[in-house]
Formats: C-alpha cells, sequence, structure tokens
C-alpha cells in the first residue's frame, strides 16, 4: 500500500514506524542474487549467498578475491572436485537469473537452487516457525510481478527504501494534515476520522492466524470494533478473494458487522 502511495505521489503519514521488507535478510539474499546474475563479481554478495542453500563453499576460497574469478574459485577446489561443480552449477543458475523476469528468477531461486529448503532447514536449527519465513518469501514474490527485468525490480527496491527513510525523517518534524493516515487497528485507539478504510479483512490477517484460544479471538474482534469506530462519517471495509496466488476466504467477523448499526 505504501509503495503505490509513493507510486502516485500521494501524501501520507505514518504513526508507527513502518519496517522495510526490503530491509529483511531473504530480501538482501534476493537481491544478491540478482547483482550477481546482473554481473557482480562482488566478494560480499557472494559471501552472502554461497552457502544458501548449503554448497559447502568455505570463506577462505574467497579470501584473496575482493573481485570474483569463477575459474580462480574452482581451481581453489582442484582436491575438492564435488565442491567445484557446485560453484560451477552457482554459474549456470546465475545465467539462468539473468534471462528471465524478477518473478520467475524468485521461483527458480525457490525450487530449482534449493531456496525453499535452505529456509526449511533454517527454520528447524533456530525452531521458528518455517511458515513465517516462507510468507516473506511469498510477499517478496508478489512485489516483483510488475517488473520485466532484475535491474528494474532492484531499482524499484533502492527507491522505495530512500522514499520511505525520506517519509520516515519528515514524520519526526512536521504533521501533514491533508493526507492519508496509515496505521495499526492498535495505534488508532482513541483517535477519529471522517473516513476509515479497512483493507484485506481476511481469514488469517483478522482475526490473525495465530489467534486460536477463544480468548485471542475475543481480543482480534474488540481490535476490529476498535478499528470500525474510529469512523464520524463513512467506513469501507474491504476483503480479497487472492493472496499472493492463493484463494482466501473473508473475515470470520464479517457478517457481524452488517448487524451493527
Amino acid at each position: 500500500m505504501i509503495a503505490k502511495l509513493i507510486e502516485y505521489n500521494l501524501p501520507f503519514r505514518t504513526k508507527e514506524r513502518i519496517p522495510n521488507i526490503y530491509d529483511h535478510w531473504i530480501a538482501k539474499d534476493i537481491m544478491a542474487y540478482f547483482r550477481l546474475a546482473l554481473g557482480s563479481r562482488a566478494r560480499g554478495d557472494f559471501l552472502r549467498i554461497m552457502n544458501r542453500p548449503k554448497r559447502y563453499i568455505s570463506r577462505e576460497s574467497l579470501n584473496m578475491q575482493p573481485v570474483i574469478s569463477f575459474d580462480v574459485w574452482q581451481d581453489f577446489y582442484e582436491e575438492q572436485p564435488w565442491i567445484a561443480q557446485r560453484i560451477e552449477q552457482l554459474g549456470y543458475d546465475l545465467q539462468v537469473l539473468s534471462r528471465i523476469t524478477p518473478f520467475a528468477a524468485v521461483n527458480y531461486l525457490r525450487k530449482g537452487i534449493g531456496y525453499e529448503e535452505y529456509l526449511t532447514e533454517y527454520a528447524k536449527e533456530r525452531q521458528i516457525p518455517s511458515a513465517d519465513l516462507f510468507e516473506t518469501l511469498d510477499e517478496l514474490a508478489e512485489s516483483t510481478k510488475e517488473y520485466r527485468r532484475l535491474d528494474e525490480w532492484l531499482q524499484f527496491v533502492s527507491d522505495y527504501t530512500e522514499k520511505l527513510k525520506q517519509k520516515r525523517e519528515y514524520n519526526r518534524t512536521q504533521q501533514e494534515t491533508d493526507s492519508v493516515s496509515i496505521m495499526t487497528l492498535h495505534a488508532s485507539k482513541g483517535l477519529e476520522y471522517d473516513t476509515i478504510i479497512m483493507p484485506d479483512v481476511n481469514e488469517g490477517l483478522i482475526p490473525y492466524k495465530k489467534a486460536v484460544l477463544e480468548a485471542e479471538i475475543e481480543e482480534e474482534r474488540r481490535m476490529m470494533y476498535v478499528g470500525m469506530t474510529r469512523a464520524r462519517q463513512s467506513l469501507h471495509i474491504f476483503y480479497v478473494k487472492m493472496m499472493r496466488n492463493k484463494t482466501v476466504e473473508p473475515s470470520c467477523f464479517l457478517p457481524e458487522t452488517l448487524k451493527l448499526e
């Protein structure tokens, strides 16, 4: 939503600090792969992704190379040809990425290169829900759909990050009244606006998918009520039928809203 407001040059303000998804380490992995596919041979880019997924490549193999040569890199593993073959495969994968759209590239990265397996192992080792990592990956993949080339998406990420940074600085020093206010339901407590728009009122978001106990569901219901009652004149509630190529259901709270006067 913020990306679209920026794209159309619509003024907005945020009550809370909005996290930048492109600061997430998964986004940084994707960007490193894309830069390498576009011809970067920076040591830092290779260090970031050379074992994502696991290729058993050591940092020492890159220590003498500020700019990486695949031939020199493979020669380092002359006595371990199975690792040299993985470096050769990485070179081939980067060539594939360079020829396809960003969305197709993310899918190739996920399935063809094995990044999804890496995320699964990462989550298991750290005892965290893998679904959270895949949700971030899905959202990043969705953001690439509008772009035909890798460099176009990388430029969008750079522009978005810079404009979001500028907006944070502006919000600290200015109070722009004629603008769209973006906030969570929690942050809306005690505030009122002529018009309230509530997007994505879908199962899994409202109520949130991790709310399973009766008390948690009740708290989610209460927060939706808080958001609805911020409107002085008009309230617009929206849900979607598809999200990230998956069918999603309207919130179970929606039938209850029809009973309110």
